[in-house]
């Protein structure tokens, strides 16, 4: 449990030595009272911050509990911890083998992904930190301990990604391959902005995995399209895209508008849009407008078209 929550563990180890200082100095030079009101404030914010990311991270520690008993095997960067349930059924170093393989791909195109969450001390003590895969046997075992609705997901605080390796294929459960792709994105795009609406959050992620269920993005979208599902603009609630009922066409829709975005404008403009949008529903159609210099709705319907005419043979 201390190695799968080392990350947060370091975090308090590098807060708790600010609170040691103002102790030395009064040991050093005798008892002070500004000395003694620092050490007090710097105790409380210690404390503070614990109890914030004990509420914040609750599943964490819940998701540590669950892992204890995971096999692990070591390759140069990554942990692989799998299930005993998976014992037997699934190759760990092919597991391995996949991971990097995505990796790779990725790399080549954001940069080198290493443990960095704006703390200095704490990259300090993490800087050999590896990728952490965790491989569930069932999607209920891994909605118990990251959430409800999820297949897997990517746990930014402990730098790792959480998959399902289902024995019996199931429709929210993806290939191994696009779901490593996927969850390996959201570890480097949180270095980017944790508050992106979901629209790029998750469709950049989505269009990364290269197909979904082995199915081309863009025909998928274009399917949707045809039958009247894609307008994006309820698309930038959080609360309507991660509805159950949209939850399917969300992804892919925003997978392809982002991949229209990348064609067009390029990774780094995208990369800009991203690091500036606050979240909100109702400021992304100016931010968009800045960046890009056209309407989200003008973009929408040449996206649209341009797929309708890439995939009207489909």
């Amino acid at each position: 449990m201390v190695v799968d929550l080392w990350p947060l563990l370091c975090k308090w180890l590098a807060i708790a030595a600010l609170v040691s200082m103002p102790f030395c100095l009064s040991l050093i030079h005798g008892p002070d009272t500004i000395d003694l009101m620092l050490g007090g404030f710097a105790a409380c914010t210690v404390l503070g911050n614990v109890l914030l990311d004990a509420v914040i991270y609750r599943r964490l520690w819940q998701f540590a509990a669950h892992t204890h008993s995971f096999h692990t095997i070591h390759s140069d960067r990554f942990v692989l911890r799998y299930s005993p349930e998976l014992s037997g059924t699934i190759d760990p170093q092919e597991v391995l083998k996949q991971a990097r393989v995505a990796l790779d791909e990725l790399e080549v195109m954001f940069g080198r992904l290493t443990f960095w969450n704006g703390n200095m001390a704490v990259s300090w003590l993490l800087r050999h930190r590896k990728i952490y895969v965790y491989l569930f046997p069932s999607v209920c075992s891994i909605q118990e301990v990251v959430d409800k609705n999820a297949a897997a997901g990517a746990l930014i605080a402990l730098f790792c990604v959480a998959l399902t390796c289902d024995k019996v294929p199931l429709k929210e459960c993806l290939p191994l391959e696009e779901c490593l792709r996927h969850e390996l994105t959201h570890l480097f795009i949180s270095r980017w902005n944790l508050k992106a609406i979901p629209l790029l959050s998750e469709g950049l992620p989505t269009w990364l995995q290269g197909t979904d269920m082995g199915i081309a993005i863009d025909s998928l979208a274009a399917s949707l399209v045809r039958r009247g599902h894609g307008c994006l603009h309820p698309l930038l609630e959080r609360k309507a895209f991660y509805h159950e009922d949209n939850r399917d066409r969300s992804d892919i829709l925003a997978a392809s508008f982002s991949g229209f975005l990348l064609r067009h404008f390029g990774l780094e403009s995208y990369q800009r849009l991203y690091r500036k949008t606050s979240g909100e529903a109702l400021q992304f159609d100016r931010e968009f407008g800045e960046e890009y210099d056209l309407t989200l709705e003008t973009a929408e319907r040449l996206w649209q078209e341009e797929l309708l005419r890439k995939c009207e043979n489909e």
